[in-house]
């Protein structure tokens, strides 16, 4: 799920960051970075209650949300999924395009979708289409959810390990 269009900014990634608020490896952070995420995450301060004043610009912030990402990864696999990203807040696009840009990152999968025509209009999305780590498939038409539930429900559970990967979805 993702906010209707004209949502404030950070709408989406708030939600997909959510988990990372207290998840393992976040602690490795530098302070100012750990900050400038609390601007997207307060639930961040509460964990870091020493943390200094945010500072930096939106570009800071994004690069703030990306490398909490990817040090988390290193301590257990994160899965990133947004539908629609297309239609996500500025901010949050912003946010998928740096983690787009880094890939391949061990430990962090990211996962996209859009409709084939606004990733064509989109001049952002523009330089991802020829990055060789993307996997495009393009899909003609997708069960509506009622028929997929049955599917998700038969998936056998995931075997036990010592490093439970993090899922992120917006």
């Amino acid at each position: 799920v993702f906010p209707p269009a004209g949502e404030a900014p950070w709408a989406t990634a708030r939600v997909l960051l959510g988990p990372l608020a207290d998840a393992p490896g976040l602690a490795g952070l530098a302070p100012a970075v750990l900050a400038r995420l609390a601007t997207v995450l307060p639930a961040v301060r509460d964990a870091f209650p020493a943390l200094p004043p945010a500072d930096g610009d939106e570009w800071a912030v994004v690069e703030a949300a990306r490398a909490a990402v990817e040090e988390v990864a290193a301590e257990v696999p994160v899965l990133v999924v947004v539908a629609s990203a297309t239609r996500a807040d500025p901010m949050t696009r912003r946010l998928l395009l740096a983690l787009a840009r880094r890939l391949p990152v061990p430990g962090v999968c990211l996962a996209t979708s859009a409709p084939a025509d606004e990733m064509a209009e989109a001049a952002e999305w523009a330089p991802l289409l020829d990055l060789p780590t993307l996997h495009r498939i393009d899909v003609a038409e997708l069960a509506p959810v009622a028929e997929a539930a049955p599917l998700a429900q038969a998936a056998p559970p995931a075997a036990a390990t010592r490093r439970r990967p993090m899922l992120l979805v917006a």
